[in-house]
């Protein structure tokens, strides 16, 4: 593997660890608007269940209110009923403002559960998006670590190429010796840039593993 063909898979993990990212963000909003839409529900329902309960009060109050005017013969007794009716309905409206607030306490307590859980899960988001970020920021300085390394190595390989082609410019029948040691080693580390490159390879894969 050369060193275009590293630094091309280098640019793929970054690109991926991009659209990770991109993707995260969007989970996060979509939880968001979902708990508003809980919410908001939430709302609409115990608003729709105090005014039909409000509605049904006052339907039965003037039905009978028209019962006692149309069967009453008496003044004095049509007045007495009325009010037994009125103080009746009073107890009524009593007992609905009571359960009313019993309704906007348990409303108002979920909505401190429903906040103390969107707190609860931001902060788990928070802590995800640290974890992730310190991931990153460490793989990024290992691959940049590496990189510097192979950089170096593949320098040292040019530099010692260019000394072995200088040496055979200018080689003569009592250099055969020094030539064949310096091939040599010059095939050793060849091999030795060629396990570094490996190792690499193999650092990187390691890294994606484990996140």
């Amino acid at each position: 593997m050369d060193l275009d063909q590293i630094e091309e898979r280098i640019k793929k993990l970054e690109e991926e660890i991009a659209k990770f990212e991109e993707q995260e963000l969007r989970n996060i909003e979509s939880i968001k608007n979902e708990i508003k839409q809980l919410d908001t529900h939430v709302s609409e329902l115990n608003k729709k269940k105090n005014n039909k309960q409000l509605l049904n009060a006052n339907k039965c109050f003037a039905h009978k209110l028209l019962q006692k005017k149309g069967n009453c013969n008496k003044k004095k007794k049509y007045v007495k009923e009325i009010k037994r009716d009125v103080l009746f309905q009073l107890n009524l409206v009593k007992e609905e403002k009571k359960k009313k607030n019993d309704i906007l306490l348990h409303t108002h307590f979920n909505a401190q559960h429903l906040k103390e859980f969107t707190d609860q899960v931001k902060q788990h988001f928070l802590m995800l998006n640290v974890q992730r970020e310190y991931s990153i920021k460490f793989l990024f300085e290992k691959i940049g670590k590496v990189k510097t390394k192979a950089v170096a190595y593949f320098n040292k390989f040019l530099i010692i190429q260019k000394e072995i082609h200088f040496l055979l410019q200018s080689i003569n029948n009592n250099a055969l010796t020094d030539l064949f040691v310096l091939a040599k080693n010059s095939l050793l580390f060849q091999k030795e840039v060629a396990n570094m490159f490996q190792r690499f390879y193999h650092q990187v894969e390691n890294s994606l593993t484990g996140l």
